[in-house]
């Protein structure tokens, strides 16, 4: 399952395309409430937000949704 957003997320992190990748989530259902292009929004450069990137991707993980956890572990710098 998972979303055309979601199957592109780690080769847009990879790419630094993260503008890109929030624009296919805000084109998703939901829009601008969709809970990942709110999450892809935010500052990485603030440790709290790499701390939940992190924490994200550990329970995406635990979900077998691997491509998507690695993404959220790039953005929380725990490659």
């Amino acid at each position: 399952g998972g979303s055309k957003a979601d199957a592109a997320a780690l080769w847009y992190v990879l790419l630094g395309k993260v503008g890109l990748l929030c624009n296919l989530y805000k084109g998703e259902l939901g829009g601008v409430n969709n809970n990942y292009y709110k999450f892809f929004r935010n500052d990485f450069e603030i440790e709290k937000n790499r701390r939940t990137a992190m924490k994200n991707g550990a329970a995406l993980i635990s979900k077998k949704r691997f491509h998507l956890a690695a993404a959220f572990l790039i953005m929380g710098r725990d490659i």
